[in-house]
Formats: structure tokens, sequence, C-alpha cells
């Protein structure tokens, strides 16, 4: 998603990564984006908070409202939060409402700056490993499953392996998010009421991925306040139903390798990947 992001744009990103791995956070959040921005692009923020104390005063905040977590390796490759992804929609669509981007690098606004085909690598099996493992809590709560450490090394093995139209982690993290909900096929006693608030989350989940690929940014929007209001649903039936009390399913190895081949089809030997 960063193919028209500038090297400029880009050391934002990678020093929101960096601020992330500081806070010990799994994804890349909206307030390490901010950091990030202050962190890279002075004359800018000078611009908007006219001093260097402000800027320490929006650190202090974000620190004061972050729980502190163990410190990760700054070259992992942490993934954007929904969140972020959606703040870097609305920032492409407030360009184009500016003006389009060829009328932008015309007129030398300060926003084509941002803007120009950049690449981005994909992270090592290691580093995948520890990403998904410090994600994987979020999964296992929606889906009321748990995931073993097989399991989810399982998962970036055979992403990495049989998934090439896509990078790690987000590869690994599909097949865990198949894997749970597969196995929600199992509790037959899940209300229908839980059932279908969560058959929306995931179609909400799904339009918002392809309106902003398609850029079609006030439609994500939309799903994005929808997307909200289920999981409000979805927090409150669980509480209705005390859903929380029940014993969660195990995810194994097993659950990993039928969630890949129904992504990608038959894989021949899944079991020889990690022999």
């Amino acid at each position: 998603m960063f193919e028209r992001y500038t090297e400029k744009a880009r050391r934002i990103i990678f020093f929101a990564r960096y601020e992330a791995s500081q806070f010990g956070s799994p994804y890349i959040e909206t307030e390490h984006l901010l950091l990030g921005l202050l962190r890279e692009d002075k004359a800018l923020t000078n611009r908007f908070l006219r001093s260097h104390a402000s800027v320490e005063s929006i650190r202090k905040q974000i620190e004061g409202h972050t729980i502190a977590r163990e410190k990760t390796s700054t070259s992992v490759d942490l993934p954007l939060s929904n969140e972020s992804k959606r703040v870097l929609a609305y920032a492409g669509e407030e360009a184009k409402r500016l003006a389009s981007f060829a009328k932008l690098q015309a007129d030398k606004h300060w926003l084509a700056e941002y803007f120009e085909p950049i690449e981005v690598v994909p992270a090592s099996v290691e580093n995948a490993i520890r990403v998904v493992q410090g994600i994987k809590g979020a999964y296992e709560t929606f889906h009321h499953v748990s995931y073993t450490d097989e399991a989810i090394e399982h998962a970036v093995l055979c992403a990495n392996q049989h998934m090439k139209n896509r990078s790690l982690p987000g590869t690994a993290v599909d097949i865990i998010d198949v894997a749970g909900a597969a196995a929600q096929l199992l509790q037959v006693s899940l209300p229908e009421e839980v059932v279908e608030v969560r058959k929306r989350i995931r179609f909400i989940a799904q339009r918002i991925e392809a309106c902003i690929a398609n850029h079609e940014f006030e439609k994500a929007r939309f799903y994005s306040q929808e997307e909200r209001k289920e999981r409000d649903n979805l927090k409150q039936l669980r509480e209705k139903y005390r859903l929380d009390h029940h014993p969660a399913l195990s995810i194994s190895r097993e659950e990993i390798e039928k969630a890949v081949s129904k992504l990608v089809g038959s894989c021949g030997d899944l079991g020889a990947t990690t022999n």
C-alpha cells in the first residue's frame, strides 16, 4: 500500500515502526505514526505546533496513555493496525480533494513530497513468528480459541512456503484467522446471534480492505463505522451469554494445515514444511 510514497514518507513509517517497537506494540498504531511524523518532518511540525515544548507534551501524553510492554527488536517488520491503514487512506483522500497527484507535482504542493514508488521489504520468518505471537491474543479473543506455539510457527512457515503472492506476516495472520473461524464451527452451542454478528464483522472487514485498495475512501470510512458498531454488539453478546467463561478451543498444527489448504487449495504434503 506504499507504492505512491516517497523516501521521506517511508522514513516516517520507519520511525513509526521504531516508536512502536520501543513501546512493545505488535502493530504500528496511529500514535506511532504521529511520533514518526514529528521525528522526521521538523519543518512541518513547527508549522503546526510552533514549539519544541508542544512536541514533548504530545510524546508524554502518548506515553502516559500507553501500557508499557517489553521492547521488540527494531528489525521486526511490524504491520499497520487497521486504524493506521485508515489514517493513510484518509490522507490519500484529502490529497485527492486538494487536487490530483499530477497537479500536486506540477504545482510543487508540499503533499506531493509524500507520493512516489518505494520498495517494502517483507519480514523474515523469525521476525514474522514474533509478530504473530504478539498479536495472536486479539484473534484468540475474537474466535474464543487458543493457539499453541507450534501452531503459530507452522502458520508462518506454511505462509512463507505456499502463499507467495503476499508477504509475511500478513499471510500468516490470515492463516490463524481462518483456522480460528473454522474452530468456531465446532462450537455447536454458539448462539445464532453471535454467529451472525461474527459473519457481519468478517464481511465488513473484507469490504474495508477492498475499498482501501480501490481508493474508495468514503466507503471505507462508512464500513469502518459499521465495524465498530458490530464489534460493540459482539462484546455485549459475549457478556450476555457469558462466552468468555467457556473453555477455549486449542488450535494446533492440524487446524493450521486445514486453513492453509482452504486458502490456497491443495498444497501437497504440508507436514513436510517444518520437517
